[in-house]
């Protein structure tokens, strides 16, 4: 198992196929509902799994490509330039790039995530009318069982629509509006649903996913699937064992949020918020009012066995399958660099039959299995044989 330019390359198209396998399961609640949303999360841990471990494994395939990669890889890797006396080649740019585009990015978020903090703290802490309300309904999710700890509830005008902010300390962030106990109940709960499943702690993961490879246009759409994902997950904790009644005041709490959410356009959320609602999202909205009034039937028994099975072997054959064969360019080999023995019969220099030897001052030399002579390379080309595959031997 080995890291290789060429491996990585094919993890980002890889990812970028299962990611929009994703982005297909979620089109609509029909699929997600025959699937299960457990299903769907699980094909979001194969596809990140595969984008952070762009590994090539002995039995790999090495598909070879003359016509598109050759020039391309030539040109970013092979190619060198020089400034002064230090030499490089495009990929050394495009790293460096990628690189400073991380920090900048981490950067951002952190001092976003720093400052909403830092003013979400200075929100409003309930009044006396807001407080009693507060009470009585803690003390009914209480009861209830529905949640068992109280969160620190804070009044702003930073969000457009309820939300849940923070992982260590997690704070709940009301628009200032007034609330009934209904609405409060379900606000309240559906926070807490998102408290208990750690979903901001998912978020922050995500964020910094995607900071790391903001130049991947798929790892920015996986993060906002994954946004939905949640709460369409989190409906459906909230809602399991609900009735007709409560599925009627849910939705309504939903679109009392909506309201209130268009009259509050210049909001300030926070990335890494858990919301009731998620901004300008129509067909999302739609999506989860479908699954909350037919949610997902949970298989049960020998249903849910084969089917997760089924499941199983698929996804393990497309994660294998994605590892089975790997796309770099191929190149004629040039005349003089192909060997020849005291017939005249030519040889091509390849793994089987040529390797390096180095020696105590890690000088490189070239030999093969015709004549024994050893001819002295410079490293770059050393470390560029060793990526193809030619074995190293150390100098007795």
């Amino acid at each position: 198992m080995k890291f290789t330019f060429f491996s990585f390359v094919m993890a980002v198209i890889w990812s970028g196929v299962l990611f929009s396998i994703i982005a297909l399961l979620q089109k609509n609640a029909r699929t997600i509902r025959y699937l299960s949303i457990k299903m769907i999360f699980a094909v979001y841990i194969v596809s990140i799994f595969r984008f952070l471990f762009p590994v090539e494994f002995p039995f790999t395939i090495i598909v070879g490509d003359r016509e598109l990669y050759a020039p391309i890889y030539r040109a970013l890797c092979l190619d060198t330039y020089s400034i002064g006396s230090w030499e490089f080649s495009l990929v050394h740019v495009v790293v460096a790039c990628w690189l400073i585009g991380s920090i900048i990015h981490i950067y951002r978020f952190y001092r976003r995530y720093r400052n909403f903090w830092r003013q979400a703290l200075l929100s409003d802490r309930p009044d006396e009318t807001q407080k009693q309300q507060l009470d009585r309904v803690w003390e009914q999710l209480s009861s209830q069982k529905q949640c068992q700890k109280r969160f620190s509830v804070r009044y702003t005008n930073l969000a457009d629509v309820p939300m849940g902010f923070g992982v260590r300390r997690p704070i709940i962030l009301l628009p200032k509006a007034e609330y009934t106990d209904t609405e409060m109940y379900y606000i309240l709960l559906h926070e807490c649903s998102h408290f208990s499943k750690r979903d901001s702690l998912i978020k922050i993961a995500m964020e910094f996913l995607c900071d790391i490879f903001w130049w991947n246009v798929s790892a920015g759409v996986v993060r906002e699937s994954m946004d939905e994902m949640l709460e369409i997950r989190c409906d459906t904790v909230v809602m399991e064992k609900a009735g007709y009644e409560e599925k009627k005041d849910y939705l309504g709490t939903l679109k009392s949020s909506l309201y209130r959410m268009k009259e509050l356009q210049d909001s300030r959320k926070s990335l890494t918020a858990t919301s009731l609602l998620t901004a300008d999202k129509k067909k999302q909205l739609s999506k989860r009012f479908a699954l909350i009034a037919d949610p997902p039937k949970e298989l049960t028994g020998i249903r849910k066995a084969v089917s997760w099975v089924a499941f199983t072997i698929v996804m393990g054959s497309t994660l294998l399958l994605s590892y089975s064969f790997i796309w770099q360019p191929a190149y004629d080999t040039p005349r003089s660099e192909i060997m020849t023995d005291n017939t005249k019969v030519i040889y091509e220099s390849t793994p089987d039959n040529t390797w390096l030897l180095v020696d105590e001052e890690n000088c490189y030399y070239i030999t093969d299995q015709f004549n024994g002579s050893r001819t002295e390379i410079s490293f770059k080309n050393a470390q560029r044989m060793i990526e193809e595959g030619f074995r190293v031997e150390n100098i007795d």
